[in-house]
């Protein structure tokens, strides 16, 4: 039970920081502490977050390369320039012209 607390707090805490981003930190600032702490006080230990990281390996290497995706777009504005873009588009009122 102590093991499933434990576990559970520090993920809502990794949510709350991902929300939060504080100082615009990226979310590994907040995770990879939070993956140590879980490790040190032993609800899941190293060997077994390896097992679970092999066996996730795909969807690992996935959502590693959409934040890589994600912080390039975001470093060339792009999604600033798409918003803009459909801000024009739709003008004042909304309705598409």
């Amino acid at each position: 039970m102590v093991a499933e607390t434990v576990s559970a707090v520090l993920l809502l805490a990794v949510l709350a920081f991902a929300v939060v981003r504080p100082r615009d930190w990226p979310e590994a600032a907040g995770a990879v502490p939070a993956a140590t702490l879980a490790m040190a006080v032993d609800p899941v230990t190293s060997h077994e977050a390896w097992q679970q990281t092999h066996s996730l390996l795909r969807v690992v290497v996935f959502l590693v390369l959409i934040l890589v995706l994600d912080q390039l777009c975001v470093d060339e504005g792009l999604f600033e320039a798409a918003g803009t873009t459909v801000a024009r588009r739709c003008g004042s009122g909304g309705a598409a012209r």
